[in-house]
Order: structure tokens, then C-alpha cells, then sequence
């Protein structure tokens, strides 16, 4: 059967070397007039190279209006060869949508772009399913060029880019952008450094699996860009800390016990110990040396802590001067009760008739408590049914 293309089909498959017949073509000619006149950009193109690798997208055939419609997939699934499609010096994909499971690689040596995207905005592209996009080993120019007040839009989930030259992949003029969205373990680590360059900006939004694969485990830096001179942000979307980032020498190389201090200075959290008489364990067990002098503890709860609480260890004859239970938020439950005392003797300084947890309010209590043995104070929480409630355990205690 002679190639003929028709409405019938929405995808085909691109087998250079083959045999052109129904939906199987072996030209890129044939894929562009499939792509524009046939299927109006509404079709999966299914690249099988295993008879010419890389697949052509040919100089002559020159811009293939993709029209923000069309997939390129692999024409076989196969976990050991990634299937390649390589778009030649003076080829253009316009407005191409999305790279699937292949390798796009762009053998840029002239000013024509290999990828281009005409929105007025900007353009869209997703490379998912371990597609990636790169460029050859003779590539001289970038393979897409962002101009000014132009944003493109990259969304890559388990994606990569890959630098076989020196050219960057992006060139970003002043007021352009490249926002990116690495997700879903996607690679970067092959085009690290100088994916882009110019004096444009480029965003990257990227999270935790994705950064695993920028440098060192648990606090990796995100791929450098030394050809940029515009604006480089980069966002770990999943660090909880990245308002306040984290200091990493000291959060890299903790000691048990240390707790997060956070500076104002320069805004980063810093893994430190306990200074002066107090220590703490990595249970959370607080122990103050013999100093003589009243310790003022405070300890937040609310009905989902785990109890006991262990607060502190003390020392025989040490003096609990004075308690108080301040309740913030109602524990809805009205069986809910509070104790406070030691792992031996859990009410010893305040009992389950000194608070009413159910009842927003504060309960202090003045007592002159010695601690007959060495033993830690603990607060003993029976929240009952409750799905709310919240207070805080204030204690003064002598050692």
C-alpha cells in the first residue's frame, strides 16, 4: 500500500529504513503533511528508529507545524534502548507539545531554532515517562531561543536534559522566561552545569525526588547556569524550611539531642545544643545540673500528643515550687483529664482534679513537691474521645 495519508488515523508511526504503508511512514515529509494537512496536529507520532538511529527530522522538510497539539512517543517500549528522534540544522518542530518516552535531540548549528513556540505569551512543553530532551555532540547554537517578554512554560515529570555540547539548550533574552516544573524524579543531572544562558530569567520549581539527582543526598544544590546573567530562582516546592532554609553544615552533621535554633540574622534554622547547665536526650528529656537555682519548664500538648510527655529528669530532693495548667483550646470530650508528677508516681505534683481540660481556663497550682528519688517529671495526658483540645504545662522546679 502506497502512503496515504487520511482522516482515519490519529497517530503514526515514523520508521525510517522501513516500508511506507497505511499509518507507517518513513519519510519525515510524509510525517509533516500527516501532522498538517491530514490530522491537524491532533495525533501521537511514534518514533521506531531501530533500523536508522537516530530518526530524522530532516533539514529539507523545514518548519513542521506541530500546533501545540502533537505527541512524540516511542514506537516500543524497551527499558535498555531509548528510542531517538533528532531534528537536523535548519529543521523547526513549531509549537510541539509533548516528548514522551524518547530522546529529542536537536543538532543546532545556525541561528534556526530546532524548537520553536509562536503563543503571544509563550509556549508549553511536558517531557514525561523518561523522555528527555537534548542536543548533539556538533551542536553549536541553543536549540530554543525564549525572546524578550516571552515565557515558556517546561513541566518535565520523570524527564530529563541532556548536554552532549557545549551550547546551552535555552537562550533566554532580557525579560524573557523559563519556568520550570521539575517533578516526579525527573534528571538534570546531564545538563549540569549551563542548560540556559542570557540575560534573561529562568524559575526552577523542583522536588525532593528531583533534587536527588542535582549532587549530595539530603541537601543538594540545584544545577549552576554561569552563561546566565538574568534572574536564576530556584524552589524546592516540597522544603517545608525554604522561607527559613536550613543551615546545612549544622543540620548536615547533627549530635543527638540538638534542637533547631533560628537565627534572625541571616533567616536560616541551625541544628545546636543545649548551652549552659541544660542537656537535652533524643527523646526529648530535658537534664539541668545542680546549679541550686529555680528552672522554669513549659511544655505544649494538645489531645494528639503522645503520653506520657517526659519534660525532665531530676535528682533526689529536687522541689517542684509550683505548677499550672493553662488550657488554650477545650478538649471536647468531658472525660479528658491531665496529671502531672513522675514515671513512678504520675500525679504527685498535680491530679486529675486540678484541671478541667474540657474548659478553656488556667489551673496553677502552688505546691512545695520534693521528689523523694531520681525519677522524671512527665505530664500524663487521657485525652478520651477528643478530637481537639490544646494547653500548655508550665512548671518551676528546684535542683
Amino acid at each position: 500500500m502506497a502512503y496515504n495519508p487520511t482522516p482515519t488515523f490519529d497517530s503514526c508511526i515514523y520508521q525510517p529504513g522501513g516500508t511506507s504503508a497505511g499509518d507507517v511512514f518513513t519519510t519525515w515529509a510524509e510525517v509533516k503533511t500527516f501532522i498538517q494537512a491530514s490530522s491537524n496536529g491532533k495525533c501521537i507520532v511514534y518514533v521506531d528508529d531501530s533500523i536508522v538511529s537516530p530518526a530524522p527530522v530532516d533539514s529539507a522538510t523545514g518548519i513542521t507545524d506541530c500546533r501545540g497539539r502533537v505527541e512524540l512517543r516511542a514506537a516500543k517500549n524497551d527499558s535498555t534502548n531509548t528510542s531517538v528522534l533528532e531534528i537536523e540544522n535548519g529543521a523547526t518542530l513549531r509549537d510541539l507539545s509533548i516528548i514522551r518516552g524518547i530522546e529529542l535531540r536537536c543538532s543546532t548549528t545556525s541561528a534556526t531554532p530546532s524548537l520553536d513556540f509562536t503563543s503571544v505569551d509563550g509556549g508549553n512543553l511536558l517531557i514525561k515517562d523518561f523522555g528527555a530532551l537534548s542536543n548533539a555532540a556538533r551542536a553549536l547554537q541553543p536549540a530554543i531561543t525564549i525572546a524578550a517578554g516571552i515565557t515558556l512554560f517546561l513541566d518535565m515529570e520523570e524527564g530529563s536534559l541532556i548536554l552532549n555540547a557545549s551550547a546551552p539548550l535555552f537562550s533566554i533574552a532580557a525579560t524573557g522566561l523559563l519556568q520550570m516544573w521539575v517533578l516526579d524524579a525527573s534528571d538534570l543531572s546531564g545538563a549540569n552545569p549551563g542548560f540556559a544562558s542570557g540575560a534573561g530569567d529562568v524559575q526552577l520549581n523542583y522536588d525532593n525526588s528531583s533534587a536527588t539527582f542535582f549532587g549530595t543526598v539530603g541537601f543538594p544544590d540545584p544545577p549552576s547556569l554561569p552563561g546566565l546573567t538574568g534572574t536564576y530562582t530556584t524552589t524546592n516546592v516540597d522544603n517545608v524550611w525554604q522561607s527559613k532554609p536550613i543551615d546545612q553544615a549544622t543540620f548536615d552533621a547533627p549530635s543527638g539531642g540538638n534542637l533547631p535554633v533560628y537565627s534572625s540574622t541571616d533567616s536560616k534554622w541551625r541544628s545546636l545544643a543545649m548551652s549552659g547547665d541544660a542537656t537535652m536526650d533524643e527523646n526529648g528529656v530535658v537534664t539541668v545540673a545542680g546549679t541550686g537555682g529555680p528552672q522554669v519548664v513549659s511544655i505544649p500538648f494538645t489531645f494528639a500528643t503522645a503520653s506520657p510527655v517526659l519534660s525532665l529528669a531530676v535528682a533526689n530532693g529536687s522541689i517542684v515550687t509550683r505548677a499550672q495548667i493553662s488550657i488554650t483550646t477545650p478538649f471536647n470530650d468531658g472525660t479528658a483529664t491531665l496529671q502531672f508528677g513522675t514515671t513512678a508516681t504520675p500525679n504527685l505534683v498535680m491530679t486529675t482534679s486540678d484541671s478541667v481540660p474540657s474548659s478553656a481556663a488556667d489551673y496553677p497550682k502552688n505546691t512545695f513537691v520534693t521528689v523523694p528519688a531520681a525519677s522524671t517529671l512527665q505530664l500524663t495526658i487521657t485525652p478520651g474521645a477528643s478530637t481537639t483540645g490544646a494547653g500548655t504545662l508550665y512548671f518551676e522546679v528546684k535542683v
